[in-house]
């Protein structure tokens, strides 16, 4: 008895911390995303899908926990593959899956780290996001 409550106790454990540390990860990239020293957004997505198996390594949870937890690395990921025209549908979509704390602060910071894309494509998209604003929560 007590040592199932100890296995359920420290799983939850594990998974608080696992979404703590995804949280805490995504704020750091976010908040430094103007001074990150990106050459191509391919070193980038290699960095961060190299992150992203490191927390599968290092933190002993369940599929599904491991999988909600990661969703937003994948989000982001798949946001570096969309191509310059579909980058506002991507925010949009990123929005939807993300809740309302994926505000125009983390798009500025998102579009920044997009070092693919022109300061035009990237004023384009932003300007595409506040023309929809009531769904991005500005």
């Amino acid at each position: 008895m007590i040592g199932s409550l100890h296995k359920s106790y420290s799983l939850k454990v594990w998974k608080l911390c696992f979404e703590k540390v995804i949280i805490l990860y995504i704020q750091c990239l976010l908040n430094s995303a103007g001074k990150l020293k990106i050459k191509t957004i391919e070193a980038l997505a290699e960095k961060l899908a190299l992150e992203r198996d490191i927390c599968k390594a290092t933190f002993k949870v369940g599929a599904s926990v491991m999988e909600a937890c990661l969703k937003v690395i994948n989000d982001i990921l798949e946001f570096f593959e969309t191509s310059a025209a579909m980058t506002p549908m991507s925010i949009l979509e990123l929005r939807k899956i993300n809740g309302p704390g994926f505000n125009i602060t983390q798009v500025k910071a998102l579009l920044n780290l997009r070092v693919d894309i022109t300061s035009a494509e990237r004023n384009e998209a932003l300007n595409e996001c506040k023309k929809v604003k009531v769904n991005i929560g500005c």
